[in-house]
């Protein structure tokens, strides 16, 4: 067991905050590409990083990347429940026919929002968080399947269309004169860091983690 990993094991607080402080902002960046609400993203980072604070506490983690794995999916599974709670329903009730978009209407693109964005609020619910844990939260396709409920051939299917639909967007926004990332997957990711965990900035939530972490 790594050394900080064996001293937050024991609610050290300087470990404690060091694993708190190193993942934040990942997971507040995930949890608003998947829910697209700064008040939801800021609950869902409380409750994922103290669930995974606990599980260190518990000895459940034993590497730091056993935790960020953790976290991601305490992260996903939040987020799930909240887009289930939103909806109705389940992520089935998601589920189509055929998941390309069939047109976009442009009158619908901020001309001025991040290269990123754009694809965010264009693609469908399910299949926007199928990309950004894709992206973001590195996760496979199996590890999707586990997290959302749903066959891996759905998950294949919203892949699938994927390529068409972010192309779609890409030409909405270039047509209207906005910026967007171009639908390539290196240019996608090195954006999703680049750009856009470095514009990510939380407040909300710090004070109820920090106290849970002195408490320990």
């Amino acid at each position: 067991m790594e050394t900080r990993i064996r001293n937050a094991a024991k609610g050290n607080p300087i470990a404690l905050k060091y694993l708190y402080d190193s993942n934040k902002l990942t997971v507040y960046y995930l949890s608003k590409a998947l829910l697209r609400n700064s008040k939801t993203a800021a609950c869902a980072t409380t409750w994922a990083l103290k669930t995974s604070l606990q599980a260190i506490i518990a000895g459940n983690i034993h590497s730091e990347e056993a935790f960020r794995d953790f976290t991601i999916k305490q992260t996903a599974e939040y987020c799930r429940k909240a887009i289930i709670e939103t909806n109705g329903g389940t992520f089935h009730t998601l589920v189509q026919e055929d998941f390309r978009i069939p047109q976009i209407n442009t009158d619908n693109i901020g001309k001025y929002a991040g290269p990123l964005i754009h694809y965010l609020n264009g693609l469908p619910v399910l299949q926007r968080f199928v990309f950004v844990l894709r992206y973001v939260g590195n996760m496979s396709v199996k590890e999707i399947t586990d997290c959302i409920g749903l066959d891996s051939t759905v998950i294949d299917w919203v892949i699938e269309a994927e390529a068409n639909n972010l192309s779609q967007i890409y030409r909405a926004v270039k047509e209207v004169g906005g910026s967007c990332t171009p639908p390539i997957e290196h240019m996608l990711k090195n954006d999703f860091y680049d750009i856009g965990l470095s514009h990510i900035f939380i407040t909300s939530q710090n004070k109820y983690n920090m106290t849970f972490i002195k408490s320990q």
